[in-house]
């Protein structure tokens, strides 16, 4: 006949055995998607005026129309891509 502490401590190490088999990380098989370049824009307030790269310049000045004023923007973009 089994002692109770024997059937106590072999519950336990079983049911240690099962969480650390649920708890397991899954490394992807694949490679991450790349994030999208420029997702955010920036554009003056005053004159519309988009610079090339979205930053607002250093002196955070527009060139165009010398406004201190800037908008961001996120440009709209699908979470995930048409498959076909």
């Amino acid at each position: 006949m089994k002692s109770r502490a024997g059937e106590v401590k072999l519950q336990r190490s079983l049911r240690s055995a099962r969480l650390q088999r649920a708890t397991r990380t899954h490394r992807p098989t694949t490679q991450p998607l790349e994030p999208p370049a420029n997702q955010v824009t920036v554009m003056c307030h005053y004159c519309g005026y988009e610079p090339p790269i979205a930053k607002i310049p250093a002196d955070g000045r527009c060139p165009k129309c010398r406004g201190c004023s800037w908008e961001r923007f996120v440009i709209p973009r699908r979470i995930f891509p048409i498959s076909g």
